[in-house]
């Protein structure tokens, strides 16, 4: 291939490609992205894709995945999500997701303080990077001081809003129709 006067670059990443279709594939490789990092899908979609992908069955980026949300009770996608409310269930859960072949965990914005540590430490004892998009129960520091390995998204409550205008969680819908605070987003304009 003559690729004189052309530029010639790496392929790129895509580090947030919830990746819920196989058709989607080609269109990712089209635009450059030959790897992609999946932060949440079903277990057992994420690795046949990922499985098809490998094996020249399914045109598609190499995928790094972390398996179903693990979020606390009540959570947001309950076709990609595991809820945990106790710090106990944590390693179990972990185990079985490095068994299966996650290539990192992802915890979810309902998760309680107390679990969440208990998944990263849990992850980190069996080698597997924890991003997050947290922040309605756990704030940014305490995922920080857990060990989290990154964030994604913005949910500062805990850490940039006063407490009486934090949502809890408690009674309280992602869906806007139901709640008065649309997907539980703060008002930024009180945001420090």
């Amino acid at each position: 291939y003559n690729a004189s006067g052309k530029t010639v670059m790496p392929g790129l990443m895509d580090n947030h490609y919830h990746y819920w279709s196989p058709f989607d594939g080609t269109g990712l490789l089209a635009h450059g992205i030959t790897e992609i990092r999946d932060p949440g899908a079903a277990i057992s979609m994420s690795m046949n894709f990922k499985e098809a992908i490998a094996l020249g069955l399914l045109d598609g980026p190499d995928i790094y995945n972390c398996g179903p949300l693990i979020d606390g009770q009540n959570g947001y996608h309950p076709y990609v999500d595991v809820e945990l409310d106790k710090p106990e269930a944590a390693a179990p859960l972990v185990r079985a997701l490095k068994a299966q072949g996650v290539d990192a965990l992802k915890v979810y914005f309902m998760l309680n303080p107390d679990v969440l540590r208990a998944v990263v430490k849990e992850a980190q004892a069996v080698g597997l990077p924890v991003i997050g998009h947290i922040g309605v129960r756990t704030g940014w520091r305490e995922a920080m001081d857990a060990g989290i390995s990154g964030f994604n998204h913005i949910r500062l409550w805990h850490d940039l809003l006063p407490l009486d205008q934090q949502p809890q969680g408690n009674n309280e819908n992602l869906d806007a129709s139901k709640n008065v605070i649309a997907r539980m987003q703060a008002n930024w304009s009180n945001i420090d």
